[in-house]
Order: structure tokens, then sequence, then C-alpha cells
């Protein structure tokens, strides 16, 4: 009869702390990808909010036409905005749409808005225009294009 023999002591020792180590490695150079990539994106909310404080709007017209709102918004900073986001609210909902195609600078736009989820009447309608700007790369690094709002340029009327 044949006698099995067991990995030596030697051999299993070698292999543990060879497995140990390329776990080490793995955790290392993953720690180390995600902090990058976190400070990365730190960096570019940082550039995106230093862009925001160059962002002005005014809104030029806020009115009722039937079931519909008519809205004007301004841009009075040489920076385009890429879109905006329209916050209405009245006493029965909340309803945000977002104007495409962005205002270019020093233009003045004019949208009609028709709320799907509002219920009239619109007495007391309160709209919130909330600037949304897209950076691409060299300004950002964490990715080729990215979007923000400027939250703190949004304008505010009351119908």
């Amino acid at each position: 009869m044949k006698q099995k023999r067991g990995i030596s002591d030697l051999v299993s020792t070698v292999l543990l702390v060879s497995s140990a180590i390329a776990i080490a490695i793995l955790i290392f150079l993953w720690i180390s990808h995600s902090s990058k990539e976190e400070t990365q994106k730190s960096a570019d909310i940082g550039v995106a909010e230093q862009i925001c404080k160059d962002i002005e709007i005014k809104i030029t017209q806020a009115s009722l036409s039937g079931n519909s709102i008519l809205l004007g918004v301004e841009n009075l900073q040489n920076r385009k905005i890429t879109a905006l986001r329209v916050r209405l609210e009245n006493a029965n909902n909340v309803e945000v749409k977002k104007i495409e195609g962005g205002v270019d600078e020093y233009e003045t736009i004019h949208e009609t808005l028709i709320p799907t989820k509002l219920i009239p009447p619109f007495n007391g309608l309160k709209i919130k225009v909330i600037p949304e700007i897209t950076l691409q790369s060299p300004d950002i690094k964490s990715a080729e294009a990215g979007w923000w709002l400027c939250s703190n340029k949004a304008v505010e009327a009351t119908l």
C-alpha cells in the first residue's frame, strides 16, 4: 500500500504568505484608485462651483395664458447656460420641467410650459428657475462631460 503524503509545511507556508501578499496588493490598488477618483470628483465640483459664481439669470416674464405658463429668462452674464430646470409649485402639487437648448451669453429666451401634474387654478403658483451648466474635459477630470445645477443662482417668481 502506498503512503499518501501531504504538502510539506514549507510549501504551505509559502503559499499562504504569497496569497496574503497578493490580496494586500489588490486591496492597496483598489483603495488608491478609489481615492484618486474621489479626489478628481471633488476637484470637478470645485470647478463647477467656481463657474456657477459667474452665472446670473433673471425672469423677464412669468404669466398665464389659459392652462399654459409663459416664461421668459435672461442670461445676464458671458457664460452659456446649458439648460434650465423649472420648478412649478402650487398648493396641490410640484412639477419640474427641463428647458433644453440652454441660454447663450446675454440672451433672453421665451418658453411656453404646459403643466401636466398641476391642477388649475394657477394663481399663487411659485416658479423657480435653476440654471444648469455642462462641463467637458479638460475642465473636469473624472469624466468626459458632466452637468451641474447652479442651485445658489436660482431665481423665483410668483403668479
